[in-house]
């Protein structure tokens, strides 16, 4: 079994995903290589809560996008997903917020990757913070099944996104937002052209652990 520190540490690498180098259905390859996502027969013992916030825009594109699919179906494969183990909530985002599930809309593992895997492309526009602040203010909510305040499920959010949003303006303060309830938020950039800046502005500082 796959223990929790060790998803933090897999996932809490800095990546920019080129797409030249990657090929479905693998997830993407970063430009420095951090240990494989969990895979389908290594799963992780320890739940959390886990978020995925995901860019539809149109400067990511169709192909790329399929690789953030591939990547999150990945991640999702290697969980114990249960209404007591892991929960996972997903939104996606152009210049509009879809929010495609809550925490407790799927207890099924394969019920969620048949979710993912349907997740459609619509390339338009990028409002990065505007989807910060979408999860922030829906999806961690006891409402929507998040475990607030249970030492026991940390959560974690994993924002994919080519860095170029249009309401920058807003970054700042719905990022500080989603980190003041998450325990961590990873931003992994996707493409050639990821702008690093928004995406240090959005993840949680380096673990010292």
């Amino acid at each position: 079994m796959m223990s929790l520190k060790l998803i933090f540490a897999v996932l809490a690498i800095a990546v920019f995903v080129n797409s030249q180098e990657v090929s479905p259905p693998p997830p993407p390859a970063p430009t420095t290589q951090p240990p494989p996502p969990p895979s389908a027969t290594t799963e992780c013992d320890n739940p959390i809560d886990l978020a995925f916030i995901v860019d539809s825009s149109s400067s990511v594109g169709a192909d790329n996008f399929q690789l953030i699919k591939d990547f999150v179906y990945e991640i999702i494969n290697g969980l114990n997903i249960s209404e007591t183990e892991t929960r996972v909530t997903l939104a996606r985002y152009n210049n509009w917020v879809d929010s495609r599930f809550f925490f407790n809309t799927h207890f099924d593992k394969s019920a969620m990757l048949d979710a993912v895997s349907n997740m459609p492309y619509y390339g338009r526009g990028t409002k990065t913070a505007q989807a910060l602040h979408v999860v922030t203010s829906h999806h961690l909510q006891k409402y929507n099944g998040w475990r607030e305040g249970v030492d026991a499920y940390p959560t974690v959010v994993i924002v994919l996104t080519d860095g170029r949003t249009k309401d920058f303006q807003d970054l700042g303060r719905f990022s500080r937002a989603l980190k003041a309830k998450a325990t961590r938020v990873i931003a992994i950039g996707v493409g050639d052209g990821a702008y690093a800046d928004e995406l240090v502005t959005i993840a949680t500082a380096p673990s010292s652990e």
